[in-house]
């Protein structure tokens, strides 16, 4: 299975998070991830620049969802 490393800015600092299945993702699509930031759904991407998407994430189960933009690590 791909996976892609993502260098997220989120509100507590920087995350290196791995989604999963990989770079062919699509707008709305969910992804759950590994350790911190359980699940996130990428958002209509306002960047010129096509390594850089916004993700809405929720850090844990039951907790309020947040946005950050992170860029794509090839």
């Amino acid at each position: 299975m791909t996976t892609t490393s993502f260098q997220c800015d989120v509100p507590n600092g920087s995350w290196g998070v791995l989604l999963s299945p990989g770079i062919d993702a699509t707008l709305n699509d969910t992804f759950d991830y590994t350790r911190v930031i359980t699940s996130a759904v990428l958002t209509e991407n306002a960047s010129s620049d096509p390594s850089i998407i916004t993700l809405s994430w929720r850090p844990d189960p039951g907790q309020p969802i947040s946005q950050s933009v992170c860029r794509v690590r090839a």
